[in-house]
């Protein structure tokens, strides 16, 4: 959830599977078969009273793909006039928090190329929220749980245009922009620790 002096926000993390009873697939494993029509949604309510102010639906998967879902179980992050939730699509949107129209859409959902070496590839957003700070909006795609795995860490300037760029390097010590109309994609790798 998210708030501001008005509202807090909600995203309805509420997967379906396309067929509950005789699927085969356990829940711990990534790329379930998820109805990718159903689930999903951001509730805004008043802080006052509870009275719900106004409810964005889930947006069905398109393309649908394997481990796709429309649900938000992502942890919601909020800053002036906007509220960003992340989905099992592997989309993270940004809502007007005064009525919940939509005011950006990015579909993570591809392969990056990055200066560390690490393949990375973006998947569904699930866990910790976007994080905004000085104008840079950073989230983390691919969750192996539910959804679709991936493994990486975008960055992006949030802008009055509302626009993702394109794709940058990255630092293995942080991040550094290449130019200032892309993204920054770093890849993480994956170790085994038993």
């Amino acid at each position: 959830m998210a708030s501001d002096d008005k509202n807090v926000y909600a995203s309805v993390g509420d997967w379906v599977r396309k067929d509950s009873v005789s699927s085969k697939i356990s829940p711990s494993i990534a790329d379930a078969d998820f109805d990718p029509n159903k689930g999903g949604g951001l509730t805004a309510l008043r802080l006052t009273d509870g009275a719900k102010v106004w409810f964005a639906p889930g947006h069905p998967c398109s393309p649908p793909r394997p481990g796709c879902s429309p649900a938000q179980p992502a942890a919601a992050s909020s800053i002036s006039g906007v509220v960003f939730s992340g989905s099992i699509d592997g989309h993270i949107r940004a809502f007007s928090t005064e009525d919940g129209h939509l005011l950006w859409d990015f579909d993570t959902v591809h392969d990056y190329p990055t200066v560390n070496g690490v393949a990375a590839k973006g998947g569904s957003l699930n866990g910790a929220g976007p994080v905004i700070v000085d104008g840079m909006v950073y989230v983390n795609s691919g969750y192996t749980r539910f959804g679709m795995s991936g493994n990486v860490l975008l960055a992006s300037p949030w802008m009055e245009n509302r626009r993702l760029y394109g794709y940058c390097d990255c630092s293995c010590r942080g991040f550094a922009l290449a130019s200032d109309d892309q993204i920054m994609a770093c890849g993480i790798r994956r170790t085994n620790t038993t």
